[in-house]
C-alpha cells in the first residue's frame, strides 16, 4: 500500500498566501531565509543558519541565527525618519575571512557594501522573496570578536537622504564676495514666488556676491552683482526686484536700473548712482536716488523656480517631493511607485484634491532629501516607504476616503501568539485641539501666517483638551491648511489604539502601510473584524512576524460605521473653529 505525502510545501515553486493560508495549521513549513553580503573585493558571501544549495547557488551554514529584520512607516507628525534595519552575526571561528579585516590582504572599508536578506521555501529558488536590501552603516557597521563578524545594516532610506541643496557661495567664484557669505550654499527653488507676497512686496533673498570690492562702495560705483539661487529658474520678474529700507519699508529696484540678467534667471546686476528715484512703499514712501550701496543691504526678488517638466507640476507638492528625491538622491523613475501620479493629480474631496494646491518651496540650509520630501509629503497627509514586493518609493495615504474598509486579509485569534497582544492608545498622535502655521518666508526666516485655532469638542468633552501645533511651510492657501488641519484632527481625535502583538508566518507577506481586519476575541481584547493598518513589520527567524497595528476600532470612515458607543472621531467628526 502507497501513501501521498500532500504537505503543499513540497510542490509549491513560490511563496503565495495561499500557500501560507495552507500551511497556518503546521508552522513547520520548510520556509527559510538566506543572506548575500557583498565584499570590499566585489564577492558575495552566501550564508544561511544551514548549508544548502539554492537555484544552484550554496549557502553556508554560518548564521546561527538569522537576523531580527524591523520595517517602519516611521512615526506620524514626528520630525525625522525611522530606518528599517537588521544586525546580523557571521561566524568566522575558522579565519576564513581574515584577509577581509585589518592586517588582511584584501583589506578595505566594509562600509556601504550591499547587504540583502531573502526568504522562501526549502531550496525552492522561484518562492525566495526579498524581505530586506540595504547596504552596511558608517556607525558601527562593522564589528568582530573572537569568532564572529557583526554587521549592522540599514535600509535604502539612508542611501536615499543625501544632502542638498549642493553648491557653496566661494571666493574662488566670486573673488570680491564678502566673508559673512563664504560656505553658505546657494538656495534652491521651486513653484511661483511672483504672488502671495502678503507681509513682504518680495520673499527671496537675492545675495551680493561682489559686496567686497572696493570699486562698489566707492567710485566708480561698479553695478551691484547678486545671485539668487542654485537652480536654473524660469522667470526672474524684473519688476519684482525690491530693495529693503528697514523693516517696514521696501523700494522697488526700477526695471532699467537692473541689467545682465542671465539666461538661467538666477544671477543679475543693479546699477549704481545714477539719476533714477526709486521709490519706497510704506511709511516713508519718499522718493530717493541716486542709489548707492552699503555692505549689509538686502534685496528682494519675484521668481519662479525651477521647470519640473509637466503641466501643473511646478506648483505641486507631490511633483516637487518627487523632483528633489530625483535630482539629489540616487532614485531614477523606475523606483517610483504609480501611486505617486495618482496622488499628484487627485482632484477630490476638496480636503484631499492635491491637484488644487499651491506649493512652493525655498531651501538654502543643508537638508536631507529624503527628510525633507516627507516633510512635504506629510503636509497633505501622505506617507513615503519603501514596499516590500519591488523595493519601489511607495505613498500611503492617511485620506478617510483612501482607507480600505473590506481588506482582503483577516488576522483571526489562531494567528496571534499567546500572551503577545497589547493594545494601547497612542501617546503621541493623539490630540483634540489644533493650530498651524504656515506658508514659509524666507526673507523673514519664518512662517508668514497662523491658522485658526480649531477643536473637536466631542473629544475634550470625553477626555480633557490636548494640545498640539503643526506646520506647513510650503502651503500658502489658508483654506487649504484649515482643511488639512481638520483632517489630522478628525484622526487624531478619533483615540485610535496601537497594537503590538506577534503572529504566525500566514502573515509573512503583509507589508508597512497595508490595511487588515482584525477579528479577535481574547479575553479583554474584543475586535470584530476592525479595519488595521500594518506600521511596524519584523520577521523572527523564530518562526513569528511582530507587528505594530493602528487599529480604526473607533474611527469611522467612508464605508465603516462602528458599531459603538463612544465614537467622537473619524470622517464625520464636527470641527469647530475657535
Amino acid at each position: 500500500m502507497t501513501t501521498v505525502d500532500r504537505r503543499p510545501y513540497l510542490t509549491a515553486t513560490d511563496l503565495t498566501q495561499d500557500l501560507l493560508d495552507e500551511m497556518a495549521d503546521n508552522l513547520n513549513g520548510k520556509i527559510e531565509m538566506v543572506a548575500h553580503i557583498k565584499t570590499p573585493d566585489g564577492g558575495t558571501i552566501y550564508v544561511s543558519d544551514r548549508h544548502k544549495y539554492v537555484g544552484g547557488q550554496f549557502y553556508t551554514a554560518l548564521i546561527q541565527n538569522m537576523p531580527l529584520i524591523s520595517k517602519t512607516i516611521g512615526e506620524w507628525l514626528v520630525p525625522g525618519i525611522t530606518f528599517s534595519a537588521i544586525s546580523l552575526e557571521v561566524s568566522n571561528v575558522d579565519g576564513r575571512f581574515n584577509n577581509y579585516l585589518p592586517a588582511g590582504d584584501d583589506y578595505l572599508n566594509w562600509v556601504g557594501l550591499d547587504v540583502t536578506i531573502l526568504i522562501g521555501i526549502d531550496d525552492i529558488a522561484s518562492s525566495y522573496k526579498t524581505i530586506f536590501e540595504g547596504f552596511i552603516t558608517e556607525v558601527g557597521g562593522m564589528g568582530r570578536t573572537t569568532k564572529t563578524l557583526n554587521f549592522t545594516a540599514r535600509d535604502r532610506y539612508d542611501t536615499i537622504n543625501e544632502s542638498f541643496p549642493t553648491v557653496t557661495f566661494s571666493n574662488s567664484e566670486y573673488p570680491f564676495i564678502e566673508d559673512s557669505l563664504i560656505g553658505t550654499l546657494k538656495p534652491m527653488i521651486l513653484g511661483n514666488w511672483t504672488q502671495f507676497n502678503n507681509r513682504t512686496p518680495a520673499q527671496i533673498p537675492a545675495f551680493v556676491v561682489n559686496g567686497a570690492d572696493p570699486n562698489v562702495q566707492d567710485a566708480p560705483r561698479n553695478n551691484v552683482k547678486l545671485v539668487i539661487s542654485e537652480t536654473v529658474n524660469q522667470f526672474f520678474i524684473n519688476g519684482g526686484c525690491y530693495y529693503k529700507v528697514d523693516d517696514n519699508n521696501y523700494a522697488l529696484v526700477p526695471s532699467t536700473e537692473i541689467v545682465n540678467v542671465n539666461g538661467d534667471k538666477n544671477y543679475f546686476e543693479v546699477l549704481q548712482d545714477t539719476a533714477v528715484e526709486w521709490f519706497p512703499t510704506g511709511d516713508e514712501a519718499i522718493p530717493f536716488g541716486p542709489y548707492e550701496y552699503s555692505s549689509g543691504d538686502e534685496f528682494l526678488v519675484q521668481v519662479v523656480g525651477v521647470d519640473i517638466g509637466g503641466v501643473g507640476f511646478d506648483d505641486n507638492i507631490v511633483a516637487q517631493a518627487k523632483h528633489i528625491l530625483l535630482t539629489y538622491t540616487p532614485l531614477v523613475p523606475a523606483d517610483f511607485d504609480a501611486n505617486w501620479e495618482t496622488y499628484r493629480t487627485k482632484a477630490a474631496p476638496a480636503q484631499s484634491a492635491i491637484s488644487t494646491f499651491i506649493s512652493r518651496v525655498w531651501v538654502q540650509d543643508a537638508q536631507g532629501a529624503l527628510e525633507y520630501a516627507l516633510q512635504l509629503l506629510e503636509q497633505v497627509r501622505l506617507e513615503l516607504f519603501i514596499e516590500r514586493e519591488n523595493l519601489n518609493v511607495k505613498l500611503k495615504s492617511l485620506h478617510f476616503e483612501d482607507f480600505a474598509a473590506s481588506p482582503s486579509y483577516t488576522l483571526k485569534n489562531w494567528d496571534v501568539a499567546r500572551d503577545s497582544l497589547s493594545i494601547a492608545i497612542s501617546d503621541t498622535t493623539v490630540f483634540n485641539r489644533l493650530q498651524g502655521d504656515f506658508d514659509f518666508n524666507p526673507s523673514l526666516d519664518g512662517n508668514n501666517f497662523k491658522t485658526s485655532i480649531f477643536r473637536n469638542q466631542a473629544s475634550i468633552d470625553a477626555t480633557k483638551p490636548i494640545a498640539k501645533g503643526v506646520f506647513f511651510p510650503n502651503l500658502v492657501d489658508r483654506t487649504v491648511c484649515n482643511l488639512q488641519i481638520t483632517e489630522i484632527l478628525r484622526l487624531a481625535s478619533s483615540q485610535f489604539e496601537v497594537l503590538d502583538l506577534q503572529v504566525t508566518w500566514r502573515s509573512l507577506l503583509l507589508d508597512i502601510g497595508q490595511d487588515v481586519k482584525f477579528d479577535v476575541k481574547i479575553g479583554s481584547s474584543l475586535f470584530d473584524n476592525v479595519v488595521c493598518t500594518v506600521r511596524d513589520i519584523g520577521y523572527s527567524p523564530s518562526g513569528v512576524v511582530t507587528l505594530k497595528l493602528w487599529s480604526y476600532q473607533m474611527t469611522p470612515f467612508p464605508g465603516y460605521v462602528p458599531g459603538y458607543p463612544g465614537t467622537v472621531g473619524g470622517y464625520d467628526a464636527v470641527i469647530l473653529e475657535e
